[in-house]
């Protein structure tokens, strides 16, 4: 009889530390949704940035959800056409571990919404709010790409229109998340959040065109050591 193959303790080892990676970033990623962007009408691009501008724009307009659409089932309503759309057009090597990381979202954030409502956890301080925001999604983002995942949306949207394109995947990003920002932009009317986002984008300028001046000095110094 043909033995069946079981997988390594290696691979199970390695699987068990990616799934736990995708769980942490998928909690964190819906944490600074519900948190911190939302309740300031903070559009940080992505699908979840268009699903905070529908949840917003429907309150009141469903008698079954009163207080808007909810974010997470609405992200999972546009994330689910995208993946099959990626896996047909260019295959997705992580698909897998993408349906888990975009449900798992998807869940975390309706749940949070749920429990904690739609009050800031930071009030009346939308500096503080884009920064520990922006800083939760981006160390969630993290996770989910250690993990070797991705949470679907833009991002596997805009590799679609780049391999039948001439364009990067890098700038396909950057003009459908700045759309969507735009569009945030265009409903909310709300100049405030842009310069509180201008302003954490000048500290992160200055920050880093010290370390520019400070690197060059330090090899300059380990040059003459030698």
């Amino acid at each position: 009889m043909k033995q069946l193959g079981f997988p390594s303790n290696a691979t199970l080892k390695s699987n068990a530390v990616d799934y736990s990676l995708i769980v942490v970033g998928a909690f964190l990623q819906a944490l600074s949704y519900v948190l911190f962007l939302a309740p300031f009408k903070i559009v940080p691009g992505g699908v979840y940035g268009i699903s905070i501008v529908l949840h917003y724009v429907t309150k009141g307009v469903f008698s079954i959800f009163p207080d808007g659409l909810p974010m997470g089932a609405t992200a999972l309503c546009f994330n689910v056409p995208l993946l099959l759309l990626a896996m047909k057009k260019i295959g997705l090597s992580s698909g897998p571990k993408t349906i888990v990381t975009f449900v798992l979202i998807s869940v975390f954030t309706d749940t949070l919404s749920y429990f904690c409502g739609t009050e800031p956890l930071v009030e009346n301080d939308t500096f503080i709010a884009c920064f520990y925001g922006g800083a939760i999604l981006g160390i969630g983002v993290t996770c989910v790409f250690k993990a070797q995942s991705t949470s679907a949306g833009t991002d596997v949207l805009a590799r679609v229109i780049a391999n039948n394109s001439n364009l990067k995947v890098s700038n396909m990003i950057i003009i459908l998340d700045s759309a969507i920002v735009m569009l945030g932009l265009i409903v909310f009317q709300d100049w405030a959040v842009p310069g509180s986002l201008f302003s954490c984008m000048e500290r992160l300028l200055k920050c880093s065109r010290r370390k520019i001046r400070i690197v060059p000095s330090l090899s300059y110094r380990r040059r003459h050591r030698r």
